[in-house]
């Protein structure tokens, strides 16, 4: 989902949202929470990209096969 200047991805997880964060270690990732199974993570419109949609897929694939 995408609001003005930010990417709010949404990740149906049983993964922990501070875990997730911490794992992923991106400077430029604004925050996250999680809701009712899911986790939201806020992106600047202008970092999200091909490379950060890849390595937050590596990441969930290595916590929640």
């Amino acid at each position: 989902m995408m609001s003005e200047g930010w990417i709010d991805v949404q990740i149906r997880t049983a993964v922990d949202a501070a875990e997730l964060l911490g794992l992923l270690a991106d400077p430029v990732i604004q925050g996250g929470w999680e809701e009712q199974g899911v986790v939201h993570l806020y992106w600047p419109k202008q970092q999200w990209s091909m490379e950060a949609r890849g390595r937050l897929s590596r990441t969930l694939q290595r916590l929640d096969p």
